[in-house]
């Protein structure tokens, strides 16, 4: 599918040359749900022990308000938005 890196090379051609920056350099920040599934477990509980938190992953959190939680706001929009093309005729 259209997930997979390299099914759609015009749109890496594309983002390359509008950038100016090949895409092996090109770095977007994430919002923190990655990490926030890192640190989840199964049942929601989440991981305290002293070597998660002494990760980078873990310390990219602390100062997120909404840790802990299923993710902020601006995630859901974020997720809602990359969904679209996929779910609309």
């Amino acid at each position: 599918g259209a997930a997979r890196g390299g099914s759609l090379p015009w749109v890496k051609s594309l983002v390359e040359r509008v950038a100016g920056v090949p895409a092996a350099e090109q770095r977007v920040p994430g919002d923190g749900h990655v990490e926030h599934h890192a640190e989840t477990y199964d049942d929601m509980s989440l991981k305290n022990d002293e070597r998660w938190r002494a990760n980078k992953a873990s310390q990219s959190l602390d100062d997120d308000y909404y840790r802990g939680t299923a993710f902020h706001w601006s995630a859901t929009l974020i997720m809602t938005v990359q969904m679209l093309p996929s779910v609309l005729p």
